[in-house]
């Protein structure tokens, strides 16, 4: 059998997503990667991929530019959207126009159609963040919080609850330490979160199918 080999390329919202969900989809990976493809897969560090097009640019030609610009170093690309209240709505506007914009790109250009992955939480991505109650007690030790909302999706704003829980005085950029801690497990409670995931492992298993090696 062959062997998979997996980059992938991150289009997120802003800073502090790509700092979250970029540790967060490579733990994410191996884990898929472990469980369906054991022994014959080479996993490598996920990449940001943002164009960094001028200001004014439209979204959808923002993502297919990245895409297109790291079209050789990636085998799959993820692109990510808060859902604001509505996901479906977010991800048919500010997601969909660019796949459709990258999947022409790729027509033209003689290249295969692109594997891509919508990451779309509820409202944002500081949800994902207020999961696991480990985290915190990890980080904040004695300051912790006792518990933490029992549905993180349905908070109205779980940015501001993040910072409440984090103490707002506290110079502290937290995304990375939970992009790199979080259980997987506690964010398997997320029906966002477990959308995303089947999604991905549907990308890899396209990729085992028509042959993802690399460049």
């Amino acid at each position: 059998m062959s062997e998979l080999w997996i980059r992938a390329g991150l289009f997120a919202e802003g800073p502090t997503d790509y700092r979250f969900f970029l540790p967060l989809l490579d733990r994410l990976l191996a884990a898929v990667l472990a469980h369906h493809f054991p022994g014959r897969h080479t996993l490598e560090t996920s990449l940001g991929i943002d164009a960094n097009a001028a200001a004014g640019s439209r979204r959808a030609s923002r993502i297919a530019n990245a895409i297109a610009q790291h079209w050789h170093a990636c085998t799959l690309f993820v692109v990510h959207s808060d859902g604001a209240g509505d996901p479906k709505r977010e991800r048919d506007n500010n997601i969909t126009p660019g796949l459709l914009a990258a999947e022409s790109w790729a027509r033209e250009s003689g290249q295969d159609e692109p594997v891509v992955v919508a990451c779309v939480p509820v409202r944002e991505t500081e949800a994902w963040m207020l999961a696991d109650l480990t985290v915190f007690k990890t980080l904040l030790r004695s300051a912790a919080p006792d518990a933490l909302p029992k549905d993180p999706e349905r908070i109205l704003d779980p940015k501001q609850e993040l910072e409440r829980l984090l103490g707002r005085g506290r110079r502290l950029d937290p995304y990375d330490f939970f992009g790199k801690n979080v259980a997987l497990d506690a964010l398997r409670r997320l029906p966002a979160f477990l959308r995303f995931e089947a999604e991905l492992l549907a990308a890899v298993q396209a990729l085992d199918i028509t042959g993802a090696v690399k460049a």
